[in-house]
């Protein structure tokens, strides 16, 4: 665990949705070609540069789903895209630009389907919090059309964390934390994280080295819309971050650990994103085995269309955290002094 150690290996909120649209099952196998674009892509105010990934859905009755899933040539399409995005308020138009994602550091990871070059399409823009967006897809060769529109998530207030507060939680064993925030306008669900930062310093001298470790407190909570006056809520058991933070980080006796401050970060995300979650948390459920449609507002074509906003923020670790960390049952034995 040399240099900085982030123990979870989640990227940012939302980001398996593509696994969730890309592997539908209940197409006919033996029907006969039918082209579906398949769209993800959200957009940010705080980007200046803006991506989409644009695969498409077919079927080939002489050739297995597996094989499919694996080919480049199947998953992608050629380079026969139109694709824009128009500012519906202004007019403004941005023909994105079709990249190959390694060369911009966006590889695509390593699953079943086909983990060769990463095609994405972008575009450069400032966005307006208040304006919304059209996405239109044209294919030259075959003249389909796809479309889809969104809102932007814009910036929202926390109460419980914010900017000032100090993270003092005893754990016990019926200590709740009550999260509030207000609503962002245009979005549907809200993701929040805490990274605990700290210095690993070995017990026979030498360099201190940061370390951090990652922690979902909340994680993909569909909630509201309500009005927009009445705050948001989550009810946390503080002995929850104990206890995984006791799992996480491995016993070292050749070292001890200075504390230093949380890290949170909390994100909001559109409308379309919260229903296709929704959908999705709904199938994995009481109705699990049920064949249920796969929400997408993408006319003519599969995926989601919608919008994001993240913000971070530090705390810094009152009395009574940093007594449970370096006493508490979960943490004792960690060396935190």
């Amino acid at each position: 665990m040399a240099g900085m150690a982030t123990v979870t290996g989640r990227r940012a909120i939302f980001f398996l949705l593509l696994l969730l649209l890309s592997c539908r099952q209940d197409f006919d196998m033996t029907a006969p070609y039918k082209e579906i674009p398949v769209v993800y892509g959200l957009l940010d105010i705080q980007d200046s540069v803006h991506y989409l990934r644009i695969q498409r859905a077919f079927v080939d009755s002489s050739l297995s789903a597996h094989t499919i899933a694996t080919r480049f040539d199947s998953l992608y399409y050629p380079d026969v895209l139109d694709v824009t995005i128009s500012n519906d308020c202004t007019g403004q138009t941005w023909l994105m630009e079709r990249i190959v994602g390694d060369t911009v550091g966006l590889p695509k990871e390593m699953g079943l389907f086909t983990s060769g070059t990463n095609v994405l399409y972008r575009f450069s823009a400032r966005l307006e919090l208040k304006h919304h967006y059209s996405l239109l897809l044209v294919n030259r060769e075959s003249g389909l059309e796809a479309r889809s529109a969104t809102g932007l998530v814009g910036p929202f207030a926390t109460i419980v964390p914010a900017p000032g507060y100090v993270v003092s939680w005893g754990g016990g064993q019926d200590e709740l934390i009550n999260f509030s925030w207000k609503p962002a306008a245009h979005a549907l669900v809200y993701e929040m994280t805490l990274s605990i930062h700290w210095y690993d310093v070995p017990n026979s001298g030498g360099d201190s080295i940061p370390m951090q470790a990652s922690i979902t407190v909340m994680g993909n909570m569909v909630k509201g819309p309500p009005a927009p006056e009445i705050n948001l809520t989550y009810p946390y058991p503080t002995m929850a971050l104990y206890q995984q933070i006791g799992s996480l980080l491995p016993e070292d006796t050749t070292i001890h650990r200075i504390p230093r401050f949380v890290r949170w970060q909390i994100t909001a995300g559109g409308t379309a994103l919260g229903m296709l979650i929704g959908n999705q948390q709904v199938q994995q459920g009481i109705t699990a085995g049920q064949s249920l449609t796969v929400y997408t507002n993408i006319e003519n074509g599969l995926g989601i269309f919608s919008s994001r906003y993240s913000m971070q923020f530090d705390n810094a670790l009152g009395s009574n955290a940093l007594d449970s960390l370096r006493n508490g049952r979960f943490t004792h034995h960690l060396g935190f002094r």
